[in-house]
């Protein structure tokens, strides 16, 4: 296919629909029952990493006309932010109710929407001429919005501090694992295009701001100004998400 531009029919289409399943989860929400969110997160899960081997496969063997060839994309490696449903949906729809279940919904419903919701505006360079993962970036980063939408809209997240803490503490040990595997194979291997996260300390993510930060910023105060820009944002989704909540509480008042 034609590579889609930028809010073209196909791009605007499955903002459309994001948009409709949004509506339609906080119409139902009262109906949405605890076992049904974690039916969710189990299927969601299930559906992403399902996607995620057949994008494997399509970005790293290749037919010449003759024979099917294997290279490894190393810059697809499923470990960028967007990626962490695929680690962190399955075990929060299974586990029962304690700590790591309470850590784990929190970053899904107060962090990982960032990402879902980022690349739903800005596709950046999502877009190709692959009809597969054109559908595939669509349908990832359109559920996340989704199954985050319902996490906050059903309250199985609530918006606090105390969520915000949760989901920071499992945001900050995935920016660790990704700084540790972009040192040991962007750096000791050598592998080029290699940035999980885009906080690579050997290469800047293709994006101008963030190329401008990392050539004149030390990396240490580039790494914090990047999780502290992910906590902002954090923040502002679960304020949002409690002065939403208040608004809906306040219209249904009957006037006195």
């Amino acid at each position: 296919m034609a590579k889609p531009p930028f809010y073209g029919w196909y791009h605007t289409f499955w903002i459309s629909v994001t948009i409709a399943a949004c509506i339609l989860i906080f119409n139902l929400r009262k109906q949405i029952t605890e076992r049904a969110v974690n039916v969710t997160l189990i299927a969601w899960a299930s559906v992403l990493i399902f996607l995620e081997i057949c994008k494997q496969i399509v970005v790293s063997f290749h037919y010449d006309g003759e024979t099917v060839i294997w290279s490894y994309n190393w810059a697809s490696f499923p470990f960028q932010f967007c990626s962490c449903p695929l680690f962190v949906a399955l075990p929060a729809g299974i586990l029962k109710k304690g700590k790591i279940k309470r850590l784990l919904i929190s970053f899904i419903g107060a962090f990982a929407i960032i990402g879902g919701g980022f690349a739903m505006l800005v596709p950046a360079n999502m877009f190709s001429n692959s009809v597969f993962l054109n559908v595939h970036t669509m349908v990832w980063h359109s559920s996340m919005v989704c199954v985050c939408f319902l996490l906050l809209a059903t309250r199985t997240v609530t918006p606090s501090w105390r969520s915000l803490l949760d989901g920071l503490v499992v945001f900050i040990n995935l920016v660790f694992i990704a700084l540790l595997l972009n040192v040991l194979i962007g750096g000791h291997m050598g592998i080029k295009g290699f940035n999980l996260f885009y906080i690579s300390p050997y290469e800047a993510f293709d994006i101008p701001l963030i190329q401008f930060a990392y050539a004149h910023l030390p990396y240490p105060v580039y790494l914090l100004l990047y999780i502290s820009l992910f906590t902002l944002a954090a923040t502002l989704v679960l304020l949002i998400a409690h002065g939403g909540h208040k608004l809906v509480q306040r219209s249904r008042k009957k006037p006195s």
